[in-house]
Formats: structure tokens, C-alpha cells, sequence
């Protein structure tokens, strides 16, 4: 099935969760999250090199592979929780028209877990290698901030409405 079929599928109160929750409010929670952790993070620093050991100095490396991890992870512990909360409020159906994997925990902490890690394994290699290809090297504070912003919004912009379509398909407990 289609992205664009699934979408006229859903009902308007799931396409209205999605665009205001999943894609909206995502875009502003990264905004200001990631830039939060960049300020903190190289304050004092001088330019972020593209490669270096993990948890030692921030590198851009490790960046790509830390936020494709954790982003997920977070994103399915809060979109989870909302839309499970929505669910028992009785604003929002649980879908039937769909449904994800039976091999998806039910566990918030361990479907985040399986989204991180698929986005980590699948999406770093290509993304490091691209960026390698073209050179990018150490990057002033403002590059490195504005490109992990950025990094940031467009992978929530991609992994939320899927986490969310997940949740969206749970049965109440």
C-alpha cells in the first residue's frame, strides 16, 4: 500500500493527530532540543571534527549515529504514551483499517529501542559515507548547529508519523 493511500485512508482525526503532533509539534521539540544539547555540548569548543572517539568530544560521526538512535527511541516513548493516553480519553480510535507488525514490542522502551536501532543500523552508514564523499570536515559552531538542527527535524519528520501510525493501531489493555 501507498503512502499517499494510506493517507486517504486514515481516518481525519488521525491525519489531524499526525500533521499537528507527528510533524508540527515534532519539528519544534527538535528545534529546540537539539539546539539545547549543541549549545551545551561544544560550548567552549572550537570547530566539531567530522570523525572522533564516541563520548569523548562531540564529532559529527557520532552525532549522526547518537541522534538516529535516540531520536526514535525518545520519539516512541512520547508519541506512544500521547496516543495511548488519546486512546483511553476516547479522542482517538484505535486504528483497524492498518495494522504494524506483530513483531513490534508492546513495550514503549523496547518498540523504541527496535525503531532506534533499525534507523542507527540502516540510515548511518549511507549518511556518513555521502557526507564523507563530499568532503564535509570540521564545521564552525553555527554550521554544526544549524546541520544538526536540521539533521534532527528531518528525521522526526520521517520517523514520527510511523511511530505514531504504529501506536496508533495498539489495542486498548
Amino acid at each position: 500500500m501507498t503512502p499517499a493511500a494510506i493517507w486517504a485512508e486514515l481516518p481525519a482525526e488521525h491525519r489531524h493527530w499526525i500533521l499537528l503532533n507527528a510533524l508540527l509539534v515534532t519539528a519544534v521539540i527538535n528545534l529546540v532540543v537539539n539546539g539545547v544539547i549543541d549549545v551545551i555540548s561544544i560550548a567552549g569548543k572550537g570547530p566539531i571534527p567530522f570523525w572522533g572517539p564516541p563520548l569523548v568530544d562531540t564529532n559529527t560521526v557520532w552525532t549522526i549515529i547518537g541522534t538516529l538512535f535516540l531520536l526514535p527511541l525518545f520519539t516512541t516513548l512520547l508519541a506512544t504514551t500521547a496516543i495511548r493516553r488519546d486512546m483511553q480519553r476516547g479522542t482517538l480510535e484505535p486504528l483497524t483499517t492498518l495494522g504494524h507488525a506483530d513483531a513490534l514490542p508492546q513495550t514503549r522502551f523496547q518498540r523504541g529501542l527496535v525503531f532506534g536501532a533499525v534507523a542507527a543500523v540502516f540510515a548511518a552508514p549511507p549518511i556518513i559515507l555521502v557526507l564523507a564523499a563530499f568532503g564535509v570536515g570540521d564545521l564552525s559552531h553555527a554550521q554544526y548547529t544549524a546541520w544538526h538542527i536540521a539533521f534532527a527535524v528531518v528525521l522526526g519528520a520521517l520517523v514520527t508519523p510511523v511511530i505514531a501510525l504504529c501506536a496508533m493501531t495498539d489495542r486498548p489493555e
